[in-house]
C-alpha cells in the first residue's frame, strides 16, 4: 500500500530551498604531499596513503571539521538558520 504525500497528492516531492556552499581546499597532512598541483587552487594535492597513521587521520579530521564549522558559521544566516548550532558527535 502506497500513500502519496507529495505535490498535489502525487509522488513528486515538495520543493524545498537547498543552499550549497564550497570552501577552500584542505591542506594535505604531513607525509601525504602529492607531486601535482590542483588546477583550481594551484595548491599541492594529496597522494594516496595506503596505510595512514592515526595521527594523520586525526589531523585531517580536525582540519575538515574546522573548515566545515567555519563554512557553517559564515553562511548559516544566509541559509535561514541564524540560531542553529553545528555539533559533531
Amino acid at each position: 500500500l502506497t500513500f502519496f504525500w507529495g505535490l498535489h497528492g502525487t509522488t513528486l516531492p515538495y520543493a524545498v530551498k537547498c543552499t550549497y556552499v564550497v570552501g577552500d581546499p584542505i591542506e594535505p597532512v604531513a607525509g601525504t604531499w602529492g607531486q601535482s598541483k590542483s588546477s583550481i587552487s594551484g595548491k599541492l594535492t594529496c597522494q594516496k596513503v595506503t596505510h595512514p597513521t592515526d595521527v594523520q587521520i586525526e589531523e585531517l579530521q580536525r582540519r575538515y571539521t574546522a573548515a566545515l564549522l567555519a563554512l557553517f558559521e559564515q553562511y548559516k544566516v544566509e541559509a535561514g538558520h541564524a540560531n542553529a548550532e553545528l555539533v559533531f558527535k
